[in-house]
């Protein structure tokens, strides 16, 4: 009689230890602030919205988010015509929309940074034509 109350006993013991290791095991890694950041905006994405992905390592794409989980998700690049599947913490941000197109290149592009670039461009022209003209005084 002792030694099956002492076997309960143990196995019980032993149980509730095996139940804490696997649920502690299953547990998923917590993720960075900045992977926490993306998770957030996506989650409040629709699927089939326009999105602009800038990864922490390659260039910014631009796609249609096709679905999202706890890891990650996966969108449609429309550049590439293929459907890309990221981590959360592989990815840098994510923007709601994509900018314009590039016919020339037959790519979509971040109007922002043309923006950018283009009055970089002209203010260095202007620049230089008014050193000339003042120059020829």
């Amino acid at each position: 009689m002792k030694t099956q109350k002492l076997a309960t006993k143990v196995l019980s013991a032993l149980l509730v230890l095996l139940l804490a290791v696997t649920s502690s095991a299953q547990q998923a890694t917590p993720l960075s602030m900045q992977a926490e950041a993306v998770a957030r905006k996506v989650a409040a994405l629709s699927p089939h919205s326009k999105i602009s992905v800038l990864p922490v390592i390659g260039s910014q794409a631009y796609g249609v988010l096709l679905s999202s989980d706890q890891a990650g998700f996966i969108f449609h690049d429309v550049d590439r015509n293929a459907d890309v599947s990221l981590k959360y913490t592989e990815v840098r941000a994510v923007k709601k929309g994509y900018g314009g197109y590039n016919s020339a290149t037959g790519m979509h592009t971040d109007r922002k940074r043309a923006l950018i670039v283009t009055v970089c461009v002209l203010g260095a022209l202007g620049g230089l034509l008014a050193a000339v003209a003042s120059a020829r005084n």
